[in-house]
């Protein structure tokens, strides 16, 4: 069976178009392994995975992942009445009410975020970012670094770190940046990684700690923000260098580019 797994998860990466989505369905629930249908769904364009979920509306009620996939490519106008549809029927799920926190009002959301840090259990599920944003928008960092040394995973460190890098508070932000750089010393591959660790140490006014880590996104990912947050922070510091950095940035079609560009050519 897990050969097999091996098999179709390859298919469904490499070649999706040989797939059988119909015998995908019964194999996936014969075996249990509704990650392979999910993992194929999210590979197809948005019209041909909302049609096939509109063919087989019987999958909505056998797995919430497959009623999130549903709810994320249907019109927002009609969100929120899927979402009360399916209410008493997902009562107890976890991830349906993550879903569900923001389809109500508030005096509601209190009550699901209640009910979630009440039976956390499963919190890691593959979408556990929802759960993340809900403690993020409710202030509740303690429960968040507990959960985060819990889960020991890299992409709910990431997640967490973020979640606390937008909040404008530097006593905060002090607390967080051991996060990203417990992912860096994991040696950890990301595309927004160094970019997110500058801008953290930035607005906490480590300059040329912010420059260094702006510099590795730049190398490894040549990401145009790392390279404009780079060069508009060498200006800020007086530190001009006509350089690879400001060259390629002659190159890049945005004002904000070529406004640095010209200011660090007259400073």
């Amino acid at each position: 069976r897990s050969l097999q797994n091996i098999k179709l998860a390859f298919q469904i990466e490499h070649d999706p178009d040989k797939v059988n989505v119909d015998d995908l369905v019964q194999y996936s629930f014969k075996n249990g392994t509704i990650n392979l249908l999910i993992m194929y769904l999210t590979r197809c364009n948005r019209s041909d995975c909302l049609a096939f979920l509109e063919d087989h509306r019987f999958l909505l009620k056998r797995d919430s992942a497959l009623l999130y996939l549903y709810i994320d490519n249907i019109n927002e106008a009609d969100k929120t009445k899927i979402v009360q549809d399916y209410s008493s029927f997902y009562k107890d799920d976890f991830l349906f009410q993550c879903i569900r926190y923001n389809y109500v009002n508030s005096t509601e959301k209190h009550v699901i975020l209640n009910w979630l840090n009440q039976n956390d259990d499963n919190f890691l599920n593959p979408h556990f970012d929802l759960y993340i944003a809900i403690l993020g928008e409710n202030k509740q960092w303690d429960k968040l670094f507990d959960l985060e040394k819990v889960a020991a995973m890299n992409r709910f460190t990431f997640i967490t770190a973020n979640t606390i890098a937008k909040e404008n508070d530097s006593v905060l932000l002090l607390k967080g940046l051991p996060l990203y750089k417990k992912l860096i010393d994991n040696k950890w591959e990301q595309k927004g990684l160094y970019y997110n660790y500058a801008v953290a140490l930035a607005n906490l006014g480590k300059t040329e700690e912010a420059k260094n880590n702006f510099v590795k996104e730049i190398e490894y990912y040549q990401d145009t923000n790392a390279l404009i947050y780079f060069l508009r922070l060498r200006l800020e510091t007086n530190d001009v260098i006509d350089d690879k950095y400001l060259n390629r940035a002659k190159t890049i079609p945005l004002a904000e580019a070529q406004i640095i560009v010209a200011v660090s050519y007259g400073a």
